[in-house]
């Protein structure tokens, strides 16, 4: 272990500039992927986050379609007169996510 220790100082003694340059050289490669493998993986948690957000805001309106239509079900008087669509106008300002009942 000694006599490769040995012969690597005296190979740095002669090509300082080498050495300096090879070390330069890794320092950077490392720090390029070390940023780049942190880009990597904040952007997947970024992404995976946003996915979760969209998954839950897609439950939220599943849900809240299915109570609304469920409420509306309930009710044995629906009918296109005036007072009608005021009552269905009426259960859909309650809503968060549905603006339109013609879809549902």
């Amino acid at each position: 272990m000694n006599k490769i220790r040995y012969w690597l100082l005296l190979k740095m003694a002669e090509m300082p500039r080498f050495f300096v340059f090879g070390i330069g050289l890794l320092l950077a490669f490392a720090l390029v992927l070390g940023a780049l493998v942190a880009t990597v993986w904040l952007d997947q948690r970024r992404l995976s986050q946003q996915h979760e957000d969209t998954l839950r805001t897609f439950q939220k309106v599943a849900a809240e379609s299915t109570e609304l239509l469920d409420r509306l079900v309930a009710l044995d008087d629906l009918r296109c007169s005036e007072a009608g669509l005021i009552s269905l106008n009426s259960y859909l300002l309650g809503t968060r996510y549905l603006r339109e009942i013609g879809l549902l």
